[in-house]
Order: structure tokens, then C-alpha cells, then sequence
């Protein structure tokens, strides 16, 4: 198979998961213990007066714990029926439809980038959307990128890691 037929039947298949679960199932698992040491932590790094980017929000959980905590937060995924649904959930939730390869804004436009599931899913793999991702971060910024089994978050002199295996929030100085 050919890179863009691949594309397709990726997208395809989020298609299908989005259409078969619903915003509100979704936002039960923020309750969960580890979802919300997971908040607790990001929240203690994540910006209050920038812009902050979810890549690849879907349903729109994350997006949505963060925008009722008042976050100036903004979502983007390239699935245009899991984005009007989270708009029918919350008409107020600022969303884009995009691919996360190439964002429609401005170069260091955001104070950070969130980013859960999303770079191990491309069969070309993660650079071009990790690129992308730091075109629109400025140098000194909080990126969040997880990969399955493990979350990393880098701070300006600061690395926080929190690992399903190892829960909580750590910190240490560069």
C-alpha cells in the first residue's frame, strides 16, 4: 500500500472509534486516578495567558477539561464529524479541522502543545509532525506528547515525566 492510501485508512478507521463512543463517555475517564495526577501535574506547567494547542483531540476530552478550567486552549483534528460533535457538546470550545503535519497558524503562535495518542498512529512515522509542532511553539515552551505507556512533558530547566508504571508528578532542574 501506497503512503496516501495508508493516510486514508487511518483516518478511516478514527472515523469508525469516534462514531462509535460518544463526548460524554469520554469525558468520564478524566475521572480516573490516573487521568486526573495527570491534570494535577500539567496543570502546575501549563501556561494561564497563552495559547495552548491540543493536536489530535478527537472527542475532545483533554480539550475540554482544560477549556472548563479556563484555559485558553484550542483543538485540532483532522476527523470533521468527532469536531462537530464536541462543538454540539459545547458550542463555545474553539476547534480546527487540520492535519497535524501542516497547522493552519502562524509560526510560535502557542504557549504549548498537548499531544495524547496522536505521532505513533502516522506510518511515515512521528518527525514531520513533531517539526510541525515545534513551528509553532516558541523556543522557551511546555510540549506534552504521549506516546503509549508513557507521557513526557518538557519545561523550560525542568523535565516532568509521569509513567503509568510510576504515577505523580516529578520534577527536576536541568
Amino acid at each position: 500500500m501506497d503512503f496516501e492510501t495508508i493516510k486514508k485508512e487511518v483516518k478511516r478507521e478514527f472515523e469508525e472509534e469516534w462514531e462509535n463512543t460518544s463526548v460524554e463517555t469520554l469525558l468520564e475517564t478524566n475521572d480516573y486516578p490516573r487521568a486526573r495526577e495527570e491534570f494535577a501535574c500539567l496543570e502546575k506547567f501549563l501556561p494561564r495567558n497563552e495559547l495552548i494547542l491540543e493536536a489530535g483531540c478527537g472527542l475532545g476530552p483533554k480539550l475540554l477539561y482544560f477549556e472548563k478550567k479556563n484555559y485558553n486552549i484550542i483543538g485540532v483534528d483532522y476527523v470533521l464529524p468527532a469536531l462537530t460533535r464536541v462543538k454540539a457538546y459545547k458550542a463555545t470550545v474553539k476547534l480546527a479541522q487540520s492535519d497535524v503535519h501542516s497547522l493552519p497558524f502562524q509560526e510560535s503562535i502557542f504557549g504549548a502543545y498537548l499531544s495524547y495518542g496522536v505521532v505513533e498512529h502516522f506510518p511515515q512515522g512521528p518527525q514531520q509532525a513533531i517539526s510541525e509542532a515545534y513551528r509553532v511553539l516558541p523556543s522557551i515552551v511546555a510540549t506534552l506528547l504521549s506516546p503509549p505507556r508513557t507521557i513526557l512533558m518538557t519545561v523550560p530547566l525542568m523535565r516532568v515525566s509521569t509513567t503509568a508504571a510510576n504515577s505523580g508528578c516529578r520534577a527536576r532542574r536541568l
